[in-house]
């Protein structure tokens, strides 16, 4: 009996324990499918020289502030004119009834789909409003729940007429009350949920936010951002992990502080945007991952082009703050630095041209007393695998001008595994090129590229060439 006991007991263990390996193993799993990476090479986007083609939604209603007869309490908004009995346009965007039918289900849910929504010429205010008892104020808020593009939820200006969103608000209400600059909503439009397109408009006037980001299958293009206008401002703010996200054809015009916060995003593509007369271009970091940053013209920031990586304080498990992080022919031009990187694994920048930066790469500098919030307030780890290949780099002028033509800014505390290859560098008749690998400024700076490959043990096929050759002159 003693022994059929014992037996019984390793039975229920080695049961319990093939079990539990059981549901780790599926835990396992589930976490590497939350962070699948998309294949972002074969997506093709399209060009915004012509609106590009929406998908054809069950129902399309209009608001239209500058039709005589439009109405948000009387018209039934799906149509673009007053034709009478009621069939006419919505005014704005000011009513609880029109934002209620336009972006919330038949039910009064979150979740709605298969819906568009055209915005004829004219300026619509975005306030703060009250749409569920126990919910904080909310600003132009979609929440999607299509599985296809034909279910998208599309927020568009109608035949490409000049559709401003602003975010000029009382204020003495919520989120339109912050001391720094009242009067101006804290973001403008908020997205979550799945397949949602925002095409051809115009946002201004936001404190904090034009738009942020918590959704997948959500194409941003061919709009025009301007600002957002607090110090400490994103125009375009990611706040989730999934994607894919597509963010192409755009104009970022400042001010703001960075144009995009690509926080804990996630298979991003980001093309053919104009970025200028800002603080800072593209940034990303918290675990960003798998993202390509293309054929974008930078120019006219105070700051950096590109951040690939960071050096933030928020504690979370990674050890990197970013992963995955590819620019690829993107022209930057009047800058202080082209680009950044920060604990950025994986990280590429190629083929890209930069004229008129202070420096061109740069690997960032530790902060003392400014711990990592990587491997939660551990320390990220040095930037690894980065790559720079085939950019061409000229006119690099310090405004002070103590050190111009620094084209590589790389602490060996900073970057493991560096790999260049086929840069040019520019540099005027007469002049030095600078690359730094560690010491004490000016007297370790590296004045000759071929000390510069020796001690980075890389960069071996690029090239110095004057200002006045052609290679350098035609771009």
């Amino acid at each position: 009996m003693k022994k059929l006991i014992i037996a019984l007991v390793v039975v229920f263990v080695i049961g319990f324990a093939i079990f539990t390996f059981m549901l780790l193993d599926e835990d396992d799993a589930n976490s590497k499918k939350d962070l699948t990476l998309m294949n972002l090479d074969e997506v093709s986007l399209p060009l915004c020289t012509a609106s590009p083609k929406v998908p054809d939604t069950d129902v399309t209603y209009y608001v239209a502030a500058n039709e005589q007869g439009a109405d948000n309490e009387r018209c039934d908004g799906l149509a673009p004119t007053n034709e009478g009995n009621n069939h006419c346009p919505f005014k704005d965007f000011t009513s609880p009834r029109v934002r209620e039918k336009l972006f919330l289900t038949p039910e009064g849910n979150y979740g709605t789909n298969s819906v568009t929504i055209k915005v004829r010429k004219g300026t619509y205010f975005i306030h703060p409003l009250k749409l569920f008892p126990d919910e904080p104020v909310q600003p132009l808020l979609i929440n999607a729940d299509g599985q296809t593009e034909r279910e998208s939820v599309i927020l568009m200006s109608y035949d490409g007429e000049e559709a401003i969103i602003d975010g000029s608000c009382p204020s003495n209400l919520r989120t339109c009350d912050y001391p720094e600059n009242p009067g101006k909503i804290w973001t403008i439009l908020e997205i979550y949920g799945s397949h949602v397109i925002i095409q051809g408009l115009t946002f201004n006037n936001a404190y904090g936010r034009n738009i942020q980001i918590g959704s997948i299958n959500t194409h941003i293009r061919c709009n025009k951002l301007i600002g957002s206008y607090g110090s400490d401002s994103d125009s375009i703010k990611a706040v989730s992990d999934e994607g894919p996200v597509y963010i192409y054809g755009n104009e970022f015009s400042g001010p703001y502080e960075q144009a995009l916060d690509g926080t804990r995003a996630r298979n991003w593509i980001i093309e053919n945007n104009a970025v200028h007369d800002g603080t800072k271009g593209f940034g990303f970091k918290f675990g960003a991952r798998n993202i390509i940053i293309r054929n974008n013209h930078f120019f006219d920031l105070k700051e950096k082009a590109l951040d690939l990586g960071g050096d933030g304080s928020t504690s979370h498990v990674n050890e990197y703050e970013a992963y995955d992080i590819h620019a690829d022919a993107n022209t930057i031009e009047r800058v202080e630095k082209a680009v950044e990187f920060a604990h950025c694994y994986n990280c590429t920048f190629n083929n890209n041209s930069v004229t008129r930066a202070k420096v061109g790469i740069h690997f960032g500098e530790e902060h003392p007393g400014h711990p990592d919030g990587c491997q939660n307030g551990r320390g990220c780890l040095p930037s690894t695998k980065a790559k720079i290949s085939n950019n061409r780099f000229r006119d690099l002028r310090d405004p002070e001008g103590k050190f111009n033509n620094v084209f590589i800014v790389a602490d060996p505390a900073r970057i493991l595994n560096l790999e260049a290859s086929n840069n040019l560098y520019c540099v005027p008749d007469g002049e030095q090129p600078l690359f730094w690998r560690g010491g004490v400024v000016p007297q370790d700076l590296i004045r000759d590229l071929a000390v510069w490959q020796e001690k980075s043990n890389t960069d071996q096929n690029s090239q110095i060439a004057k200002t006045t050759d052609l290679k350098c002159k035609d771009w």
